[in-house]
């Protein structure tokens, strides 16, 4: 699992050509089963024809995910008849059965997506050992601007890379059922590489792994962009952005890309110059703030981490801004109403001198008004915002910095 266009079919295919470890296509299991009604497919009163269903409803684009397992809808139902209703027995109709005529006792399945459900993976197979693969993030946004699953806008997908190792930081943090490796050192040392993928798997190194025999089942007919994985090693395919990117390019991905740089040890992270305080309800992970994280980059600027919302941390920054509904901005006032009492206070003097200083809190609407019940100190908190902040349009974050912003400090 990992991020499209970091290795992971070529790595699938290595492991699928151990003697004892047999792997299949993408099966986008469990993004399709977050999208049935999981109750109707698992109930014991129309089961196993239910599960059935589902297991046949699996595609890749116009290919049937079975069929490329080389599973029949009266194998499928075969396997299913023969368990109790449950997710493990519905993708092992495709994985334990390809790997059983086989010959072989182990499985492994790759879907990139699948590492954003290493939670539900493990409530199904508590012993499942995870094997996540990364590539240098300035290689993958070059990459999926040239796939038709990717965006041809370099900078979205900059910030697409840092959203999702944000998203999935907690799930490998201190994990021993979970392994990273990194695609450039499968290329360039692959049998030290496999070796320690091995030996977490508890599995001796083949030499036959590095010659990837049957890597061509793993790709479905219109998945040209994956040739790669089939063919020689190719160690150029690492650090192509140095010869591809801009000097803006590069700069904008050292900073969007930061953590991730360093969490794997790629050279080139950059600290931004300003931080911001962006005061939010969530956190900044969804593919709609792309315009707001992406935008303070390209000023030298990011949003603090973790998100700011008492009002005492909210006077710790220099420059803040506001980001979402105004009567629901994520202020977190507290508990009671002295201490709400006090919070608002607080805020209020806060904007109130930010803005006698000429450089008032932001506001940037984001998003619409949700349902949650409104209180009177969020009313208040934000007529404070309204009244003392300063309205900012997508395109205006300029007008956070001031002037004299450019070569300040943010604390």
């Amino acid at each position: 699992m990992g991020l499209p266009r970091s290795g992971t079919t070529l790595l699938a295919a290595m492991l699928g050509a151990h003697s004892q470890i047999a792997s299949g296509a993408e099966t986008l299991f469990f993004p399709r089963l977050a999208e049935a009604d999981q109750a109707r497919v698992l109930d014991p009163k129309t089961w196993p024809v239910a599960g059935v269903d589902f297991v046949m409803s699996l595609r890749l684009a116009d290919a049937s995910v079975a069929q490329l397992f080389e599973q029949e809808r009266a194998d499928v139902e075969r396997f299913l008849a023969a368990r109790s209703p449950s997710v493990a027995a519905l993708l092992e109709s495709l994985t334990a059965a390809r790997a059983a005529s086989r010959g072989k006792r182990r499985w492994a399945e790759k879907t990139p997506r699948h590492i954003l459900f290493a939670d539900r993976i493990w409530e199904a197979w508590p012993d499942a050992r995870l094997i996540r693969i990364v590539r240098d993030p300035r290689d993958v946004a070059l990459s999926l601007t040239r796939v038709p699953f990717g965006t041809a806008d370099l900078d979205v997908n900059l910030f697409e890379i840092a959203r999702h190792e944000r998203l999935t930081r907690r799930l490998f943090t201190g994990e021993d059922r979970a392994l990273t490796v990194r695609f450039e050192d499968l290329l360039g040392e692959p049998a030290a590489t496999l070796g320690r993928v091995c030996e977490f798997l508890g599995e001796a190194f083949e030499p036959e792994m590095l010659a990837r025999a049957g890597a061509g089942e793993l790709v479905a007919g219109h998945e040209w962009w994956k040739s790669g994985s089939t063919g020689p090693l190719d160690a150029s395919r690492a650090g192509a952005w140095q010869g591809e990117l801009s000097a803006e390019d590069r700069k904008l991905a050292a900073l969007v890309c930061r953590d991730y740089l360093r969490a794997f040890g790629y050279a080139g992270s950059r600290e931004p110059r300003r931080m911001v305080a962006v005061v939010t309800r969530g956190e900044l992970t969804s593919r709609k703030d792309a315009d707001l994280v992406l935008g303070l980059a390209r000023r030298d600027a990011a949003a603090a981490d973790p998100i700011v919302r008492s009002p005492a941390a909210i006077a710790r920054h220099r420059t803040v801004l506001f980001y979402g509904p105004l009567r629901q901005l994520g202020v977190d006032l507290g508990r009671g109403r002295l201490q709400r009492s006090a919070s608002l206070v607080r805020l209020g003097l806060d904007l109130a001198a930010r803005r006698m200083r000429g450089r008032p809190a932001g506001w940037l609407r984001h998003g619409s008004e949700v349902t949650a019940p409104e209180t009177p100190a969020d009313l208040v908190a934000a007529a404070l915002v309204q009244r003392l902040g300063r309205r900012i349009e997508s395109g205006q974050l300029d007008r956070l910095f001031g002037s004299g912003a450019a070569g300040g400090q943010s604390r």
